[in-house]
């Protein structure tokens, strides 16, 4: 569990109550990379979200024969929104790009946070999906 405090700089939790930013810090900790660390591969299971508190990580699309940089992600952005939302395959692969702060949010806690019902769980979901037209728009 983290300080919820670290949650508030993220826009994907603006306006929600102070019992829901306890919940959802409850579902997250802290991850810390190192240049050039790999938090997940295409490919990988998904599942979790990771919300970049500190740092830089670049969204990549890999094969064999090439790499294709999609995105670079610094403090305030999120990643991992598909695999959080559908457990499968991730769809690209994620590395640090220097020294970075994750905050992980697990999705079995989160799960059960959307299941309650609750007004800022359902503004999170949106948000997320949100997110998702957006990212495919763009890379479309």
């Amino acid at each position: 569990m983290i300080d919820r405090a670290r949650l508030e700089i993220f826009d994907l939790f603006a306006d929600f109550d102070d019992a829901s930013m306890d919940a959802f810090a409850r579902a997250t900790t802290e991850r810390v990379l190192a240049p050039g660390e790999v938090v997940f591969r295409i490919g990988d299971e998904g599942g979790d979200l990771f919300l970049v508190e500190t740092g830089l990580v670049e969204v990549v699309l890999e094969s064999l024969e090439e790499r294709h940089g999609m995105a670079r992600l610094g403090p305030g952005t999120f990643f991992g929104e598909v695999g959080m939302l559908s457990r499968g395959p991730r769809t690209a692969t994620v590395m640090a790009m220097q020294p970075t702060t994750l905050l992980v949010m697990h999705q079995t806690p989160i799960n059960a946070l959307i299941d309650s019902s609750h007004i800022d769980s359902l503004r999170f979901s949106r948000r997320l999906g949100v997110a998702m037209a957006y990212r495919a728009r763009s890379t479309s």
